[in-house]
């Protein structure tokens, strides 16, 4: 039944080739369930789909949305024209901690942005060496000089107590909020 399924429909003959070894696989007598239920019954296909838009920034009509360099190229070029947002090697094969090192990035993300709110223009860089974790951005100057470095003072000393690890700040700071845009698309 299945065979002449396949035959009538207008699928290639490498497909056909495929569906029919992928068939004949399934029906084995292992793969027949407690009551004798055949799982071949429960095999769809649907025709795929091949638009990839993953991580590309959608274009407006008038072209007013701001691009930067990071979100210009695309994703298969990172490590070679643009880096990593978080450099730590929790996720090398053997290495223990990679569940925790993720979430520590994410409660470091959401710290700053709460913390510095509307001030960090981009994206947070969080760089691990050893038991250190450096913290790099940019920030908008729309506060006095002294109210950076107490936020800096600040963040430092609660992450450090919260993780557990000494925590450094780079700060960059810009007058224009459009110092990273590249091109509108």
């Amino acid at each position: 039944m299945i065979r002449n399924y396949l035959f009538t429909r207008p699928f290639s003959t490498q497909l056909k080739v495929c569906l029919l070894n992928t068939f004949n696989d399934l029906s084995s007598p292992s793969l027949h369930g407690l009551n004798g239920n055949n799982f071949v019954r429960n095999f769809q296909t649907s025709s795929p789909l091949f638009r990839t838009v993953v991580a590309r920034p959608k274009a407006s009509k008038k072209k007013t949305n701001p691009i930067t360099f990071e979100e210009l190229l695309p994703p298969h070029f990172i490590s070679v024209r643009k880096g990593f947002n978080s450099f730590n090697t929790s996720n090398l094969l053997g290495e223990i901690r990679s569940g925790e090192t993720a979430i520590e990035d994410m409660f470091i993300r959401k710290f700053i942005e709460g913390t510095w709110h509307r001030l960090l223009i981009g994206k947070l860089i969080i760089k691990r060496r050893a038991n250190q974790i450096i913290l790099s951005g940019l920030f908008h100057q729309s506060l006095a000089p002294s109210k950076f470095y107490f936020l800096q003072g600040y963040t430092e000393e609660i992450l450090s107590y919260i993780l557990k690890c000494p925590t450094k700040m780079e700060i960059l700071t810009t007058n224009d909020r459009r110092a990273l845009v590249v091109t509108y698309m």
